[in-house]
């Protein structure tokens, strides 16, 4: 029977912004589950705790320089007027706000289009906690 890790995302800096690492390089372990809608459930609630963790934290490196910039930040002044009361402008360097409810997480992840977790998915001979060895790297 398959088990299912929810793995953290590890993230790297290069020279303009956050990166991170592709699902194969599996971050450590959160959780193990049998079920993958478990997993999924609990991958979520990793996502948003890691986003309500950055509060104070810049939010551009999340978003600078990548391909879908403009995007993103048209999605992310709306979510910061609408749910924060806050007026951001492209050219600012601007901070996640200090307070983050459940549901202004689940709209940040959605604007950055980012994750802070991945479920991957194990066969029975396989061990997930193999795959723990990322300490000089940056998990949120």
């Amino acid at each position: 029977m398959a088990k299912y890790a929810v793995h953290k995302i590890s993230f790297f800096f290069n020279d303009e912004n956050l990166n991170p690492l592709p699902e194969e390089a599996k971050g450590n372990v959160v959780m193990i589950f049998n079920n993958l809608d478990e997993a999924r459930i609990e991958k979520m609630k990793q996502d948003i705790f890691s986003v309500q963790n950055l509060s104070g934290t810049n939010v551009n490196q999340f978003y600078r320089y990548q391909d879908n910039e403009d995007e993103v930040f048209s999605k992310l002044k709306e979510v910061f007027k609408t749910e924060f009361g806050l007026v951001i402008n492209k050219e600012d360097f601007f901070d996640f706000p200090e307070k983050i409810s459940e549901s202004q997480a689940k709209k940040i992840l959605d604007s950055l289009k980012l994750e802070f977790n991945c479920i991957i998915e194990y066969d029975d001979d396989e061990d997930p906690h193999d795959f723990e060895k990322y300490e000089d790297l940056l998990e949120f």
